[in-house]
């Protein structure tokens, strides 16, 4: 699960975006969710101010209702423990790691010189 603020045309009903404080962005916020192969279960839309816990709480829900066999849910830190404390009974959620894997030719740290 993840969601990428956008910014939205001028001719947009301001209704309908909102401003996403941390990236300065005003416009929209799709949420995804996709399955191991990066296929799309699920998605919502809402304006760019409205938290990650909070559309992550209602896309984990519809997610676990469309899709009853989905038994985990990887996200990441921008949806802190308040989803993983409200996800349903039926889902289990980790967060992922923020910090990037090595590629996968890199020679180990210790050979590193710094």
């Amino acid at each position: 699960m993840d969601s990428q603020s956008i910014k939205t045309s001028t001719n947009a009903p301001t209704a309908t975006q909102g401003i996403d404080a941390a990236k300065k962005i005003v416009g929209r916020k799709p949420s995804i969710a996709t399955d191991t192969l990066g296929l799309l279960l699920a998605t919502l839309v809402t304006a760019a101010s409205v938290q990650d816990t909070t559309t992550g709480t209602h896309l984990l829900t519809h997610l676990a209702t469309a899709h009853p066999t989905v038994a985990k849910a990887w996200v990441d830190g921008g949806y802190r423990t308040t989803l993983i404390e409200e996800a349903p009974p039926s889902a289990s959620t980790s967060k992922s790691s923020t910090a990037p894997l090595p590629p996968k030719d890199s020679p180990p740290a210790e050979w590193h010189r710094g």
